[in-house]
C-alpha cells in the first residue's frame, strides 16, 4: 500500500476537469484527497467565469497542489529512513507546532514560508 505518487498528465481539457484524487494524489495517508478536492472544487467553479476555463484551471490547480505535493513528498521520503524519522520524532516531542504546520502546509493553509530555519534545522537535526 502507497506511496503511489499518481499525477495525471493534465487536470483539465476539452471541457473534462478533474479535481480531487482523480486530478492527482502523492498517498492516501496523508489526507491530502480531501482537503485539495474542496480547494480544486472552488478553483473549479471560479474558472469556469474565464475566458479560458481549462486554462485558468490548470494554472490555479498548479498552485493549489505545489507545497501540499511538497509535503507529502517529503512525510514519504522522510518515512524511508529510519534514522530520519527518528529525529522527526525527537523535534516534534521538543517542538509539536512544526508537526501542526507541515500538515497546514498539507492541507493548504499555508505555505512553505511559515516553517522556520530553525525549525527546518530542528526537525532533520532532531535537537
Amino acid at each position: 500500500m502507497g506511496p503511489f505518487w499518481y499525477r495525471a498528465s493534465t487536470v483539465a481539457d476539452r471541457r473534462v476537469f478533474l479535481i480531487g484524487d482523480a486530478a492527482g494524489f502523492t498517498d492516501p495517508i496523508t489526507g491530502e484527497g480531501v482537503a485539495a478536492g474542496l480547494r480544486q472544487a472552488r478553483a473549479f467553479a471560479a474558472a469556469l467565469e474565464s475566458p479560458d476555463p481549462e486554462r485558468a484551471y490548470r494554472r490555479t490547480h498548479r498552485g493549489l497542489t505545489k507545497d501540499p505535493r511538497r509535503v507529502a513528498d517529503l512525510f514519504l521520503r522522510l518515512s524511508r529512513t529510519p534514522a530520519l524519522v527518528e529525529r522527526a520524532i525527537r523535534s516534534h516531542q521538543r517542538a509539536p507546532h512544526t508537526l501542526k504546520t507541515l500538515l497546514g502546509i498539507g492541507f493548504g493553509y499555508w505555505g512553505f514560508n511559515r516553517i522556520t530555519p530553525r525549525e527546518w534545522i530542528r526537525m532533520f537535526s532532531g535537537r
